[in-house]
């Protein structure tokens, strides 16, 4: 008989994590996670990649992740995917809570002035 397939990615993600003692602490992922500083936990199911954090979504609540929509952090750590830390928000609710929890500056990122972009093209020697 067929292991369930939900039971067998419990299995996975439980096998490569640090579950904290603490009755709210983050269900942190240890296995292989996302280039370029974000650390979001990713695991290979049947060939494909998933995001720890999103497929811990769909499970829980046994639905898709609605089109247009993303799995955001309360706790804001990339790596965990403890279903209670997670909530469906678009990128402008997760840009305003990032925001409104300090995590970014002034709403997003700054834009070069003028005056910054000449100054750095004469540092890199493309104007005089």
């Amino acid at each position: 008989m067929k292991r369930n397939t939900i039971a067998i990615i419990i299995e996975k993600l439980f096998a490569k994590s640090i579950i904290g003692s603490g009755e709210n602490d983050c269900w942190e992922w240890t296995g292989a996670r996302t280039q370029g500083g974000f650390g979001y936990g990713t695991i290979n199911i049947y060939y494909t990649k998933w995001s720890t954090h999103r497929i811990s979504w769909v499970i829980h609540n046994k639905k898709q992740i609605p089109k247009g929509f993303e799995v955001c952090h309360t706790c804001d750590n990339p790596s965990c995917w403890r279903p209670d830390h997670l909530f469906i928000g678009t990128h402008k609710d997760n840009m305003q809570d990032s925001v409104n929890k300090g995590r970014l500056k002034g709403g997003g990122v700054g834009r070069l002035k003028e005056a910054d972009l000449i100054k750095l093209r004469i540092e890199l020697g493309l104007e005089e």
